[in-house]
């Protein structure tokens, strides 16, 4: 059931207000914006966090999985005598931040590769989205749909026109509104509008995540996210196999291990 209040009239004014950066002479502060989302990551070890996007005419910080603890998970099936190790993963307080810049066409990112936070720098990528003729009500809401391919996966969403700022949950964006829904179509990913505040009454300080190692690019981030799960998989084999010869041929060690890592992106390229 969607938490979110009749504030039309006010998404219809927002153009007003953030377009009206100096009256009279004086120098006013811009609105600012916050939409809360249920995300739903349906992989093997499914998991449900809250969202938190704050907006401004400027830019948008969307922050996510805070406070995660997953332990190594493992299985056993007993049909073929096969049992499973994958790699827990941790994140902190902080948790994960995707920072937009549309003044500078940037964005930038705070994610963990185990338990190591990054801090990766990009430009901002420019999404190809399809535009449809349908629409529905999120709460009192109208929306329009809209398709795209975002880093391998297919979206579909629901944007509105009364709230017209290009931003939204993740790296969704660049549509002519605020998407207030989106899912994958493949099902494993799903961003759903639980609350919306046009204008806050305190202010946030919108920027870019810095707590974390450096580092330049997707491409390169990706790189070492891999690699990582690789040297993980051989250091685990290598146990295994050490295991099983000292046990001899007998021995139900575990034999395979869940190597791929778990991230939004099915691929690295846009």
């Amino acid at each position: 059931m969607y938490h979110i209040k009749k504030f039309a009239l006010l998404f219809l004014i927002l153009p007003i207000l953030f377009n009206s950066s100096c009256l009279f002479g004086q120098e006013s502060q811009s609105n600012q914006g916050k939409a809360i989302y249920l995300v739903s990551l349906n992989y093997s070890i499914p998991r449900v966090y809250d969202g938190e996007l704050i907006f401004d005419e400027k830019s948008s910080i969307f922050t996510y999985d805070k406070d995660t603890y997953e332990g190594e998970a493992r299985a056993y099936d007993e049909v073929h005598n096969v049992r499973a190790i994958s790699k827990g993963r941790s994140t902190d307080d902080i948790g994960l931040v995707i920072y937009s810049d549309f003044m500078n066409n940037k964005t930038v990112e705070r994610d963990f590769i185990q338990d190591r936070p990054f801090i990766v720098s990009d430009t901002l990528r420019t999404i190809d989205w399809t535009l449809l003729n349908e629409t529905k009500e999120i709460g009192d809401i109208k929306c329009q749909k809209a398709t795209a391919t975002v880093y391998g996966r297919e979206y579909e969403v629901w944007f509105s026109n009364t709230i017209p700022l290009p931003y939204g949950p993740w790296k969704l964006q660049g549509l002519p509104g605020l998407i207030l829904e989106a899912r994958s179509t493949d099902g494993e990913i799903n961003f759903e509008l639980k609350e919306i505040h046009p204008a806050l009454n305190d202010r946030y300080e919108i920027l870019p995540p810095s707590k974390g190692e450096t580092i330049l690019g997707y491409i390169n981030f990706y790189e070492l996210q891999n690699k990582k799960a690789d040297e993980f998989l051989k250091a685990t084999q290598a146990k295994i196999a050490e295991f099983q010869q000292s046990q001899g041929t007998g021995s139900t060690a575990m034999t395979a291990i869940k190597s791929s890592v778990h991230r939004i992106e099915k691929t690295s390229k846009f």
